[in-house]
C-alpha cells in the first residue's frame, strides 16, 4: 500500500462525528484530527474499504489526473469524512479532479437545475467508475439536504458539499480559514483551466460548493485559504475546481 501524508491542524471547533461501537465520538479540531498543529500524520491508502476509518485515504474509481492519456487513468484518492453505522463511507476527493462551471450560463439556478450536477451524475460518473463500482455508490444521502430546496441533493450518486456541511466536517479556525479545506488540483485539472495560486498558498485552488451565493446567479466556494465564501462567484466561472463527494457502501 502507498504511504501518503496529510497535514492536520488542531485549531477549530468540533468536527466530524465518528460513529463508534457503543457511543458517538467527537473528534476535535480543524480537519477533525487530534494531531497537533505542525505535525504530519502518515495515513495509509486503504485497499480494504471496510477497514477505512475517518481521515483515511482510500482509492476508488479511476480518472485522468497526470494529464498523460497514454498511460491510462489514475486511481482516485478519497478522504473518508464519515463512517456510518451501516458501514457506508462518506468521502470527498483529495484533489480537485476537473474544472466545470456551476452552470454554463449565468442565469438563476439551483443545485437541482445546474449543469454541474448533471455533469457529475452523467459524464464524470460514467467515466470514473466501473459497473461494479457504480453498484457500490449509494443514493442514501438525503440526510445531506439542508432546509433549502435550492441545496437539496435530490438523492444524487455524486454531489458537492454544501457550505453548512463543509463547515461541520472541517471546522473554521478562529479567523475563518481552515487548512484542512485547502485543496490542490491534479495536473489534468490545471490543464483544463483550474486557477491555482502562487506565493503563500502556492498550488492551491478554489473549489465549488453546491450552495448558492448571495443570489441565485452566484454559487458559494472554498478559497485557496480554506475559507468558505458565502457570497460566491458567478455560476458560469470556468476556473474553479471540482471535488466530488459521495457515499460508498463496501
Amino acid at each position: 500500500m502507498k504511504k501518503r501524508t496529510i497535514h492536520r491542524s488542531k485549531k477549530g471547533k468540533k468536527g466530524i462525528l465518528l460513529l463508534a461501537v457503543l457511543a458517538a465520538l467527537f473528534i476535535t479540531g480543524c480537519g477533525n484530527s487530534a494531531a497537533t498543529e505542525g505535525q504530519t500524520e502518515t495515513v495509509e491508502t486503504e485497499s480494504d474499504l471496510t477497514a477505512a476509518k475517518v481521515g483515511s485515504l482510500i482509492t476508488f474509481g479511476h480518472y485522468e489526473q497526470d494529464n498523460d492519456t497514454s498511460n491510462g487513468k489514475e486511481p482516485i484518492e478519497w478522504i473518508v469524512v464519515e463512517k456510518r453505522e451501516d458501514g457506508g463511507l462518506l468521502v470527498m476527493s483529495r484533489y480537485a479532479l476537473d474544472v466545470q462551471p456551476f452552470n454554463v450560463e449565468r442565469i438563476s439556478v439551483s443545485w437541482r437545475t445546474c449543469t454541474l450536477r448533471e455533469w457529475l451524475n452523467g459524464s464524470f460518473l460514467n467515466t470514473a467508475f466501473s459497473p461494479d463500482e457504480l453498484a457500490m455508490i449509494s443514493t442514501d444521502n438525503t440526510w445531506n439536504a439542508e432546509n433549502s430546496p435550492y441545496e437539496a441533493n435530490s438523492e444524487d450518486l455524486v454531489f458537492l458539499f454544501s457550505k453548512l456541511e463543509v463547515r461541520e466536517y472541517f471546522a473554521d479556525d478562529a479567523d475563518g480559514d481552515c487548512e484542512a479545506r485547502t485543496c490542490e488540483s491534479t495536473a489534468y485539472a490545471k490543464a483544463q483551466g483550474v486557477w491555482t495560486s502562487e506565493g503563500g498558498y502556492d498550488g492551491k485552488c478554489r473549489w465549488w460548493l453546491r450552495s448558492l451565493g448571495d443570489d441565485t446567479t452566484n454559487a458559494a466556494f472554498v478559497g485557496i485559504n480554506g475559507r468558505v465564501y458565502d457570497l460566491g462567484r458567478m455560476v458560469n466561472r470556468e476556473d474553479l475546481g471540482i471535488r466530488p463527494a459521495m457515499v460508498i457502501k463496501p
